[in-house]
Formats: structure tokens, C-alpha cells, sequence
């Protein structure tokens, strides 16, 4: 009897959270660089993180509703792909058949 540790896309969402930590961790390092390097490898792994994890999402909650200015930039950035889905569904529920 085998057990499968990870399910369909399952393994995807791990794989995707361990590079977000990654990416989070290294961001530092990365800010010793020249250039604004650290800033986007952080906001890559937080996208990824947050997108990945239903833990990462709650804590994130947490910290806007304490400290609300400071996630703006982030938020923006994760909306983008659902206000560009939203906007093609509309555009298509709008178009003359």
C-alpha cells in the first residue's frame, strides 16, 4: 500500500512556498547589490508565498489590518492578475453576440 504525499497540484503549492522563503530570505543578501535587486526578489517571494499558503495569507491579514500603509504595494501587485481576469470577463460579457 502506497501513500502519496502529495496530491495532484499539491506539490506545486509546496514547491512554491519553499522558493517564496527562499526568495524572502535572500532578498537581503541580494539588496547588498547595486540596484533595486532586493525590492523586486522580496516582492517575488512574497507574491509567491502569499499565494501559495492559506497560513502565509492569514498572517498577512494580520499584519495589514495592525499596520495598513505598509502592504499597499503588495496588494497591488497580487490583485493584479484577478482585476485583469475580472476585466476580460466583463469585456466578454459585454460583447454583442
Amino acid at each position: 500500500m502506497s501513500v502519496m504525499l502529495f496530491s495532484g497540484h499539491d506539490w506545486r503549492h509546496h514547491v512554491a512556498i519553499v522558493v517564496g522563503i527562499l526568495l524572502i530570505i535572500s532578498s537581503p543578501l541580494v539588496g547588498l547589490l547595486p540596484g533595486p535587486g532586493g525590492i523586486v526578489v522580496l516582492a517575488i517571494g512574497l507574491s509567491l508565498t502569499l499565494r501559495s499558503s492559506r497560513r502565509a495569507r492569514k498572517l498577512y491579514v494580520r499584519f495589514r489590518r495592525r499596520w495598513p500603509r505598509y502592504g499597499k504595494f503588495t496588494e497591488m501587485a497580487l490583485r493584479t492578475a484577478r482585476r485583469k481576469r475580472l476585466k476580460r470577463q466583463l469585456h466578454d460579457k459585454n460583447e454583442p453576440e
